[in-house]
């Protein structure tokens, strides 16, 4: 009895989220082009808040300064996820060189609500042979609150995009047989991933981010073995 009390005073304590921010998408931006590079134009970012770019091209793109890589998959295509915080990224216009003349398109979103050191878990792959149907890998947040950025890429003519695994709709931009999607959850389970289906049989790369909201607390994974309990 005195063990299953302290276990729930633990629960408790590890499992309440307290002052917890909810992370929003506050703008979104999309560009699409050929060209020796693309020039990403977007709203002007709030004070704290966080950018991150997704672009799509046959070649890695050269980001503009204060931008940093997060994830990237190869395949039919290279796919690259970038981000940069207000505090250093607060224009409204980023260029993405190229070694030479590419087909690329960039889908845009600005954060709301994440914590200093937001990023916790990242990871994209290649989807192989071309398929109407297309899927993130899995992860495993480790916060409690914590706000799953899902992406998608295309460069082989996809017409349209429908998600299937539950995830909301940030931005999507389909043109020119080029298509990016991302899409998020708010607040994910312990163990989660999107999905969907092309409107026509497309290649290229997904991803999952988790992104740790202000004043989340990580999930109590020795109350939940104990106590067979999820928090």
């Amino acid at each position: 009895m005195m063990k299953r009390l302290l276990l729930a005073a633990f629960l408790a304590v590890c499992c309440t989220a307290g002052a917890l921010a909810t992370v929003t998408v506050a703008n979104t931006a999309v560009k699409s082009g050929t060209g020796t590079s693309l020039i990403l134009t977007v709203p002007t970012p709030a004070s704290g808040n966080e950018l991150i770019a997704l672009v799509r091209a046959g070649a890695t793109p050269t980001p503009p300064a204060g931008w940093t890589q997060l994830v990237q998959a190869f395949g039919a295509g290279v796919s690259t996820v970038y981000y940069c915080p207000q505090s250093t990224c607060s224009g409204t216009s980023y260029t993405f060189g190229f070694g030479s003349s590419v087909s690329g398109i960039a889908c845009y979103v600005e954060l709301h609500g994440q914590a200093a050191s937001p990023f916790e878990l990242q990871t994209a792959r290649n989807n192989g042979t071309s398929s109407t149907s297309v899927s993130t890998p899995t992860i495993h947040p480790n916060y409690l609150g914590e706000f799953t950025l899902s992406f998608m890429t295309a460069s082989s003519g996809p017409t349209s995009f429908t998600d299937t695994g539950g995830y909301t709709a940030g931005v999507s931009d389909i043109v020119s047989g080029q298509a990016c999607v991302m899409n998020y959850l708010s607040s994910a389970p312990a163990s989660t991933f999107d999905s969907g289906t092309w409107g026509t049989s497309a290649a290229g790369q997904s991803g999952i981010i988790g992104i740790i909201p202000l004043g989340a607390t990580r999930r109590c994974a020795a109350a939940i073995f104990l106590l067979g309990v999820s928090c």
